[in-house]
């Protein structure tokens, strides 16, 4: 998705340490999980986006060939769409029901807008080879993604508007990749910069920034001149991500440092109450302002199998699958 650079260049791989600002705070009940209704017929069904407001998920369901089909989920009733590729699936939705959709077939991979049941390809802007859409912003539909040259090098961010006109984003000097995450409601799109070792495949540095709607980049200021940071998410102006060794967040706009929340993770959602989903070493769990940590209960009671979290409502209702049995579930931890 984001050349061969890859978004294993942005782990950091670091242990859990149960140390930080919110270690103290008193243990509370974990969120209960439930099961998501599946595509009958097919041999397994994931969740991959969550509309803010709870009603749409978007993901894929599997037939018995191993191929992926586009889903949409209406108030936890799933349909699968008719897109027609060998593959498709559904990365992201937002609360019109509009999907950002993916294809692969002999033709390679495409991005795609899904809205109204009309599928419309989304252009590649001059001067790149491929394209790859990953989110969409819930107010005027606007769609991220990134670009990139034949060989899958000089990865840009793009945005893609209402019209499904296409705009790169800008990059900083010293920095030749980025991997572009998420999308606000008013348009400013997070991820992470990188000056990668292009003939080594290695990154030598990386830092969370920030694209304003009129496409400038901003860098989100890492706690130290050593630390990496990644942007992961952003919900009404605040940013999630990782600042060195703890998961973080950061305001837009604001020059400020970020805010630690959990040492030797990383946040991977966040919503409009500010509850953030960590991920990236033991348990999946959220953290609740003015509650501290929850976990996610599993179906493993031992926890090995872990979980992958697609995202979360604004309700602090959490999504994703369960790997034990690899099933769609949904962690009410409101």
């Amino acid at each position: 998705m984001y050349g061969r650079a890859g978004i294993a260049l942005l782990a950091l791989g670091l242990p859990l340490v149960l140390s930080g600002p919110n270690a103290s705070a008193a243990p509370t009940a974990a969120c209960a999980e439930h099961a998501v209704a599946e595509v009958r017929g097919r041999t397994a069904t994931d969740i991959r986006g969550v509309a803010p407001g709870g009603h749409y998920l978007s993901g894929a369901a599997q037939d018995g060939e191993g191929n992926y089909h586009a889903v949409r989920w209406d108030d936890g009733v799933p349909t699968e769409l008719p897109i027609p590729a060998a593959q498709s699936w559904a990365a992201d939705v937002n609360d019109d029901g509009q999907l950002v959709i993916g294809t692969s077939d002999e033709d390679g991979t495409k991005p795609w807008r899904y809205r109204d049941g009309q599928l419309v390809a989304l252009p590649i802007p001059a001067g790149y080879a491929s394209a790859t859409a990953t989110a969409i912003d819930n107010y005027r539909g606007n769609i991220l993604g990134t670009v990139s040259d034949a060989d899958g090098w000089n990865v840009r961010g793009v945005v893609w508007d209402a019209a499904d006109q296409p705009h790169v984003l800008s990059i900083p000097a010293g920095f030749n990749e980025v991997a572009v995450s998420d999308i606000d409601d008013d348009g400013v799109a997070v991820g992470t910069v990188l000056d990668v070792d292009i003939p080594h495949a290695r990154t030598r540095y990386q830092l969370a920034a920030y694209w304003l709607p009129d496409g400038t980049v901003r860098l989100f200021p890492p706690s130290s001149a050593t630390a990496w940071t990644t942007a992961a998410a952003i919900r009404h102006g605040v940013a999630a991500g990782q600042d060195g060794d703890s998961a973080a967040t950061w305001k837009v706009g604001t020059n400020g440092s970020s805010t630690a929340i959990a040492g030797g993770d990383k946040a991977q959602a966040i919503n409009s109450r500010g509850t953030v989903v960590l991920a990236g070493s033991g348990r999946p769990r959220v953290y609740q302002p003015g509650k501290g940590e929850r976990a996610l209960t599993l179906q493993d009671p031992g926890g090995a199998s872990g979980a992958s979290v697609a995202g979360l409502a604004d309700t602090d209702q959490v999504y994703g699958t369960d790997d034990l049995h690899h099933e769609p579930v949904r962690w009410d931890c409101s």
